[in-house]
């Protein structure tokens, strides 16, 4: 007996996972030798439409506390709440001075840098807007703005990749 299925429509456009950046991409977008995986492997649900969420972790591969870092978070909502999301990720309330700028990556895209509380490094964030899911990046511990806007751009245009 021979069963056959058929399935209309397109399939789901899949969104990014915690191997879209791996640790030699990590390495490279923070600017170091080498870096490891720090993820939690956190799948949650989240409001208005039980949409999943992804976290991942990249640390510098150092046993200094100071070390570099990138973290990032996939946001999957429905098609109809996709812009709203969107819009309210990338108008994060953040703390200190910090300097906005549209990066141009993706579709759509936004991003900030600031010094740390500490003083010592830099720390920022960008929000990429993809077909069907949303990327968000934080870097740490880098050394200039200029550093923190480039592995800014650098993950989220890994990010936007289909």
């Amino acid at each position: 007996m021979l069963l056959a299925w058929r399935v209309t429509g397109s399939p789901p456009a899949s969104s990014p996972d915690c191997t879209k950046i791996d640790a030699t991409a990590a390495a490279k977008v923070l600017g170091v030798p080498k870096a490891r995986d720090n993820s939690p492997g956190r799948h949650t649900k989240q409001p208005p439409d039980n949409m999943d969420v992804l976290g991942c972790a990249y640390n510098e591969d150092t046993h200094d506390p100071m070390a570099r870092s990138l973290i990032y978070w996939i946001y999957t909502p429905i098609p109809k709440d996709l812009e709203s999301e969107f819009a309210s990720l990338k108008n994060d309330n953040v703390m200190g001075t910090v300097e906005r700028y549209s990066p141009g990556v993706g579709t759509g895209s936004a991003a900030w840098a600031k010094q740390s509380i500490g003083g010592d490094t830099y720390d920022g964030r960008i929000v990429v807007r993809g077909d069907t899911y949303i990327a968000v990046a934080k870097v740490a511990g880098l050394p200039n703005i200029a550093a923190v806007k480039k592995a800014l751009e650098s993950a989220g245009a890994i990010l936007a990749k289909p």
